[in-house]
């Protein structure tokens, strides 16, 4: 169930439709107003909040903006557009069972109940679906369920405050899992309530008559990095019994045993790490089903007990220096070495979050402070698991560079990197421009350009 960190990529993809994901940072909040709530909009053909943001969003022609007609007639052009199934398969044969057939009842049944009523809102929400969706990534998109998407919808008109999250896309998706969870676990469909608790799926030998039904909830409520979210949900629910915990109506950890005896212990996308964070909560969870572990869950359940005594002694002995930012101690205190360069910068030994099971985030540390002023990383850096956006000061990195899954946006003085080099997933990153020397292999995000490298395709793996 463990994503390969490196792949091969795509030197053989050149053929392969892709699809844009790159658009201008849209500086409209959606609001949670459209066409059925803008009242007293008196000019009729003029574009509504809704459609401003899809404008915006979406690069709409200027001559478009005038009238709400013209703009309708080209958000269905665009809608058709990225509606073109062939734009989403990944190369990952199995994955696309699911994929393609879950795209294609979206996308028919927003043409034939929302593209003429709201093209703006159609079109939002089939990107809403397909942003994460690309040729090296095994992403799903969420299962259909028609109840749901016009209560969620029905929802965001009825609020119209401003949302946290500006973005419609976001604030949409967000809710409409939710709620399909919510859906999975309580059999109710009420758009904003979220849950916390144990849900049990019996095996294919526990419960045969309703195997089809459990495998959608298998489905729903799995994590996005759990092959049981499609491509081995049948293999997995024909043998093992699934006992997943949810959170806030996120899914943090699955569990899968059959006859009592437990077979495997995941949280999150990693299946060789139980995080400290439930190490109780999975420890009470055995204990009341009377689950028996084997030896090398055991010894997962016994290390993240002990990761939970080390996170709480890490956290008291950094507290001031967190506190007052102190850059130096909490490296020193976290096994990276550190030196002051003569021009105020730093280098340091190495980067890595300071346990295997935790975060420098989940200590309260921010790591774009942390990493505000190093110029160089001597060794290996891995950000697979950090939450730092921004590192511009960073020039060299002397190994292998890891970047698979970061959060950065902004990498702008990045020149060197001596060993293998892992961008793939890096979704928020769009440019490497000064980046010149890549020492062995790459894996990067198609839509990452890195202007200065002209001779790539040697590199690929």
């Amino acid at each position: 169930m463990k994503l390969t960190p490196f792949y091969q990529i795509r030197a053989n993809l050149n053929n392969q439709p892709t699809v844009s994901k790159t658009h201008k940072n849209c500086s409209i909040s959606y609001c949670g107003l459209d066409s059925f709530t803008l009242k007293n909009n008196t000019n009729t053909n003029a574009l509504n909040t809704l459609d401003k943001y899809c404008a915006e969003y979406f690069s709409a022609p200027k001559n478009k903006l005038q009238d709400k007609r013209d703009f309708e007639k080209w958000a269905k052009e665009k809608f058709y557009e990225i509606s073109d199934l062939n734009l989403y398969y990944s190369k990952f044969e199995p994955d696309n069972i699911d994929r393609i057939s879950r795209l294609d009842d979206w996308k028919e049944y927003l043409k034939k109940r929302h593209l003429d009523k709201n093209p703006s809102r159609a079109l939002l929400i089939l990107n809403s679906i397909t942003s994460k969706l690309s040729a090296n990534n095994h992403e799903q998109p969420p299962i259909f369920n028609s109840e749901i998407l016009n209560n969620v919808i029905r929802y965001m008109e009825e609020n119209q405050q401003p949302a946290i999250n500006p973005s419609f896309q976001k604030s949409f998706l967000k809710l409409y899992e939710n709620t399909l969870r919510h859906l999975a676990i309580s059999g109710e469909s009420t758009v904003g309530k979220t849950d916390t608790a144990w849900v049990t799926i019996p095996s294919k030998q526990n419960d045969k008559s309703h195997f089809s039904q459990n495998l959608i909830k298998l489905k729903i409520l799995s994590n996005h990095g759990w092959c049981t979210k499609a491509t081995h949900t049948s293999t997995y629910l024909n043998d093992y019994d699934c006992s997943i915990f949810v959170q806030n109506g996120t899914p943090k950890l699955i569990i899968l045993s059959q006859d009592k005896q437990i077979k495997k212990i995941q949280c999150g996308i990693d299946n060789s790490i139980i995080s400290y964070k439930y190490a109780d909560e999975i420890k009470n969870f055995i204990e009341n089903e009377n689950l028996i572990l084997n030896r090398y869950e055991e010894k997962m359940l016994s290390d993240a007990m002990s990761r939970k005594q080390n996170f709480i002694r890490l956290q008291n002995l950094l507290k001031d220096d967190i506190q007052n930012n102190n850059q130096l101690n909490i490296f020193n205190k976290t096994g990276i070495e550190t030196k002051i360069n003569t021009d105020g910068t730093l280098t340091i030994s190495h980067y890595a979050q300071p346990d295997s099971g935790f975060t420098f985030k989940d200590l309260g540390i921010d790591e774009n402070r942390l990493l505000k002023n190093v110029r160089e990383i001597q060794g290996n850096a891995d950000f697979i698991r950090s939450g730092a956006t921004i590192a511009n000061e960073l020039k060299r990195i002397g190994k292998d560079a890891n970047f698979m899954y970061s959060k950065f946006k902004s990498l702008n003085n990045l020149e060197y990197i001596g060993g293998l080099a892992n961008f793939l997933e890096a979704n928020n990153l769009k440019i490497l421009p000064k980046l010149t020397h890549i020492g062995e292999k790459i894996a990067i995000n198609s839509n990452i350009e890195i202007p200065l490298m002209k001779n790539l395709n040697k590199l690929y793996f």
